[in-house]
């Protein structure tokens, strides 16, 4: 079935960016086994130690090109803005269903994580952790995130591995989100994963 018969201009250009960071994405070693890195706290003889161990950066960062690009408000193949489309565009009340149902999922990953990050009765949600990791370190620099990132301050790993739990528990919603529009037939080609 040929995405022009639903899609076309900008709409097709989403959609089919979406398609394609998610075919680069699948075929990345650091989604095949991700949660292999560990995340230790010791408390000993009074000192406070926080690691995160066999972690490959640049598996990661490499990662974020493509992932940043499905989660940044301006970007054409922002998932949210492929959702509308895709709901705008399906007469399937299945496939409506099943974008609600990751919408949801990804809304609660974003708002409640599966990690609280709280200091006081303060907290940040994971989706203003994602946004200060990819825009304080990862890319852009900015410096106002950057300053909450320090690396001497004592949340700094936990912050860190909220960002990586985060962002990969999203990708993997995403996958099943293209599967489920691969398997009605909305993609040129199927999926290897």
């Amino acid at each position: 079935m040929s995405l022009n018969e639903y899609f076309d201009g900008d709409e097709l250009k989403s959609v089919l960016g979406f398609f394609e960071i998610m075919e680069r994405l699948s075929g990345l070693p650091f989604l095949k086994s991700p949660m292999s890195f560990k995340y230790k706290v010791e408390y000993k003889n009074g000192i406070l130690t926080q690691r995160i161990d066999d972690f490959d950066e640049d598996a990661f960062r490499s990662f974020l090109l493509d992932f940043r690009k499905l989660i940044a408000q301006d970007s054409t193949a922002n998932w949210k803005r492929v959702c509308n489309i895709i709901e705008k565009s399906s007469i399937d009340d299945q496939i409506k269903e099943r974008i609600r149902e990751c919408r949801t999922v990804l809304k609660e990953l974003n708002i409640r994580g599966v990690i609280r990050y709280t200091i006081g009765n303060a907290h940040q949600i994971p989706e203003e952790i994602v946004d200060t990791w990819i825009n304080g370190h990862y890319f852009h620099e900015d410096e106002d995130k950057k300053r909450q990132l320090d690396p001497k301050s004592m949340g700094h790993m936990t912050h860190k591995f909220i960002f990586i739990k985060n962002v990969v528990d999203q990708a993997h919603v995403l996958f099943i989100l293209r599967n489920i529009l691969v398997s009605k037939g909305l993609h040129p080609d199927k999926p290897d994963r």
